[in-house]
């Protein structure tokens, strides 16, 4: 199943207040809900023992490699909250390979998120 999702904002060297955090989150976490909602009939209907997941970035300016890493929380995040995963732990969730990154227009920005599930 590959899910489209608007990039998460770089949180890496970020100071800002808890509720700004929050609040900023909260907003990604909305957008994330459309599309895993656009995606139902090909999501399975209890949380996968097992996921696979790889993440590709289309963006303006290309990341650090651990910047990149990091911009994968959110997403799993809120599947493990959406009940698509179990867990994103090494034990229920793990990356085919490092997430990649390519350079697009700002009207382009975008993750592709592919995820295969399977049971235990």
């Amino acid at each position: 199943t590959t899910l489209i999702l608007p990039v998460p904002p770089n949180r890496a060297n970020a100071r800002l207040h808890w509720k700004q955090a929050h609040t900023q989150r909260a907003r990604y976490e909305a957008e994330v809900w459309k599309s895993i909602l656009v995606a139902k009939p090909f999501l399975p209907k209890e949380p996968a023992e097992f996921t696979t997941w790889q993440a590709d970035f289309f963006l303006v300016k290309l990341y650090d490699a651990d910047n990149l890493a990091s911009l994968c929380k959110w997403p799993l995040d809120t599947l493990v909250k959406a009940k698509i995963m179990k867990d994103d732990s090494p034990k229920h969730a793990w990356p085919k390979s490092f997430p990649t990154q390519t350079k697009c227009k700002k009207t382009e920005t975008r993750l592709v998120l592919t995820l295969e599930f399977k049971k235990l």
